[in-house]
């Protein structure tokens, strides 16, 4: 089925809204903040994921709408019991915490609290569902990359021997095995571990 232009457009803006989460979040600092970093990057990032989640909802909206409502994540989809799990742990224990406020939004230095949780799991889901092409996911590691790249010359992903297509898709995109972890996390099992590298640890930084 052919997208409405609505739809289309809450496509691009939740690509763009995972990429900012992965980009930005990282880098902003305000060094104008008298407290330590956390608190601004997880503003940040809580930002965007309360404009994800509502372009998420009239997306879903959209498309039920318009009789076009396409993947939808069920109990089967991977991950998608735990992560509700751990939303109905933090939920309970925010409920039952002897400073509710404290536990929902996070203390003043750190923010570390249900809010801030939820803005990850809710930036998880939306790439859980609509990460759908390989486009997507080239233009996702490319940023990571970069983002790498800036601040070191090695970048290292492990990757379970089973998960032969994602083996397949990082050595299409330059990454090199380099070593092995036997039975590392699953009986008859290894975790693989690969490389892509811009320059030697000795060479990196120097001016040309």
């Amino acid at each position: 089925m052919n997208s409405t232009k609505l739809s289309a457009f809450c496509d691009k803006v939740l690509e763009i809204g995972w990429l900012l989460a992965l980009i930005i979040t990282p880098l902003f600092f305000n060094v104008y903040s008298s407290r330590v970093f956390e608190p601004d990057k997880l503003t940040t990032l809580r930002t965007v994921a309360l404009i994800m989640a509502a372009v998420w909802g009239v997306k879903t909206i959209e498309e039920r709408v318009s009789g076009q409502h396409e993947s939808e994540l069920t109990w089967r989809t991977p991950l998608v019991f735990p992560t509700l799990f751990v939303v109905a742990v933090y939920l309970l224990s925010t409920l039952l915490s002897v400073t509710p406020r404290v536990s929902l939004l996070g203390s003043y230095q750190r923010l570390q609290g249900t809010y801030t949780t939820l803005a990850y799991i809710v930036v998880f889901l939306i790439i859980l569902q609509r990460l759908r092409t390989r486009a997507q996911l080239d233009r996702l590691i490319e940023f990571a990359e970069e983002r790498i790249f800036a601040e070191a010359p090695n970048a290292f992903i492990l990757v379970s021997s089973f998960n032969e297509r994602v083996l397949k898709l990082y050595r299409r995109l330059g990454y090199e095995i380099v070593g092995e972890l036997r039975e590392y996390i699953i009986p008859g099992h290894s975790e693989i571990l690969l490389r892509k590298t811009i320059a030697p640890l000795s060479e990196f930084g120097k001016e040309p």
